[in-house]
């Protein structure tokens, strides 16, 4: 026996102590969702304002502000999952509710302003959900937690680095689920800040062609 078997093993789940499907799964999905019901929304009610009020010119700081709204609704649907959600179902949660809080401001922030910038680009209202509707499995794919993103070809790859969810899945299960510090999403955390810079002024841009579009 001693020979067949040198040494005792004993196998500890760290992070998913019910070693479930659901809970290896739902925290990663659950960031997924709270992007696409801010993403589509936002669309949408862009496409629709501007299909009521035509293309009537509007200062950026109104639509600052409205983004800011925008992305506090993200703001509360993650605290939604992340604080109720979680602990309700037994989920693993709370390792580093800090570091999630600060990096929930640039992802919010980025999926907002996409979601501005996509719903000026289209001005339709039904364009956004045919748009948008079918993309959350590809991206879940592109996430990397069903999928190893070191296994996708490298436009995919670089693909991903293009959607705000898929630095946000590897953040946000990092700091609630693995207790990891702010130092160890730090990549994370520069792909979410660059991404709400790059949507900001792809919104502002998109605004003003929207606007002086006949």
């Amino acid at each position: 026996q001693a020979s067949r078997s040198p040494l005792g093993v004993q196998l500890a789940a760290l992070v998913n102590p019910h070693e479930g499907y659901g809970s290896a799964v739902v925290p990663a999905v659950a960031v997924l969702i709270v992007q696409q019901l801010l993403l589509i929304g936002v669309a949408m009610w862009v496409g629709q304002r501007f299909e009521d009020r035509g293309r009537r010119a509007e200062g950026l700081r109104a639509w600052c502000g409205r983004t800011t709204a925008f992305a506090l609704f993200g703001l509360a649907s993650a605290a939604w999952f992340f604080a109720l959600i979680f602990p309700f179902f037994g989920y693993a949660h709370g390792g580093n509710p800090a570091g999630a809080a600060l990096l929930l401001l640039p992802f919010c922030w980025a999926i907002a302003a996409a979601g501005v910038a996509l719903g000026a680009l289209l001005a339709e209202r039904e364009r956004a959900m045919q748009l948008l509707l079918c993309s959350s499995l590809p991206m879940a794919f592109l996430a990397g937690f069903s999928w190893p993103r070191e296994a996708l070809p490298a436009p995919l790859w670089w693909l991903g680095e293009l959607i705000p969810a898929v630095p946000g899945i590897q953040a946000f299960v990092r700091l609630n689920q693995m207790d990891a510090p702010l130092q160890a999403v730090s990549a994370q955390a520069l792909a979410l800040g660059l991404q709400a810079l790059g949507y900001s002024l792809l919104a502002a841009w998109a605004l003003r062609r929207a606007e002086r579009k006949p």
